[in-house]
């Protein structure tokens, strides 16, 4: 004779197993269950009082399918029943929402740039293995008459130009695959005592009357007023997914810094986000 027993069973819907039971005439103390909880596939079922014949509850699990009852449906429960799905090391139940797609995973991107520097010395963003991953460009523009121009031609791959001239740097992240971003971190390591206001847009190729040149970070946030080697961190506080796409650029980032000329302090960024 037993109070509980405990079987391998999945899948398992407690609610219409519990139902069974208690509806089963054969089982003459069904209204004094009093335990069934699921851990994993381990089923366990208890009665107040010992049962000597457990064959009928053998019977009613085996043929159980695991299909739960109706979401509007009227379940009977008598005695004290504990359900449990999932619990942890510590015996606590656990709930989870899906974040993201199956088999995906979190990654923390990291890269760091130097405002009005050439990428090929001022940018870093590298793989375990050494390798760039050659999501990251560079673009840098000029005051010309009181209106930002892109420099182009042999004076964009000219350092002492533009160390002379620049006076915006665009920094644009594009992963060529699809992600789910979650948050953006920036940092740099020393205090900085100019005005320099930066913007994070994404999908920057696509009007927004589209759905694209989003401001992630708008107004023009200055560095001056934030504290070295203390992130700047924009947190969505759920997953945005973004779809790589060749023609309209629809995970391209854009971060543009607006700087005095000769400015050439770096930058820290980390992008959270899952991937394939």
């Amino acid at each position: 004779m037993a109070l509980t027993k405990t079987y391998t069973k999945s899948p398992c819907a407690l609610d219409s197993l519990i139902q069974a039971i208690q509806q089963d005439a054969a089982i003459t103390v069904a209204l004094d269950l009093t335990t069934t909880s699921l851990l994993g596939n381990q089923l366990t079922v208890g009665f107040k009082a010992d049962l000597s014949d457990w064959s009928e509850v053998d019977a009613l699990v085996t043929a159980h399918d695991g299909v739960a009852l109706p979401q509007n449906s009227t379940q009977v429960v008598t005695g004290t029943v504990t359900v449990t799905t999932t619990k942890d090391s510590d015996g606590t139940d656990l709930t989870r929402q899906k974040i993201t797609a199956l088999g995906w995973t979190i990654q923390d991107h990291y890269f760091e740039f130097k405002l009005g520097t050439l990428a090929s010395t001022g940018l870093y963003s590298k793989k375990a293995d050494g390798t760039a991953f050659g999501f990251c460009t560079m673009k840098f523009y000029r005051d010309v008459a009181g209106v930002e121009t892109l420099i182009t031609g042999n004076d964009a791959a000219d350092q002492s130009y533009l160390t002379t001239n620049a006076i915006r740097t665009d920094v644009i992240w594009e992963m060529t695959n699809d992600l789910d971003i979650i948050s953006g971190y920036m940092a740099f390591a020393a205090a900085i005592t100019v005005d320099v206001r930066f913007w994070v847009v994404v999908v920057p190729d696509l009007p927004e009357i589209y759905g694209g040149s989003k401001e992630l970070v708008t107004g023009g946030r200055n560095l001056r007023f934030m504290e070295p080697c203390v992130p700047f961190v924009i947190e969505g506080r759920t997953v945005k997914h973004l779809v790589y796409g060749g023609t309209y650029h629809t995970n391209k980032i854009k971060l543009t810094y607006r700087h005095p000329a000769g400015f050439n302090d770096a930058i820290s960024m980390s992008i959270g986000l899952y991937k394939a």
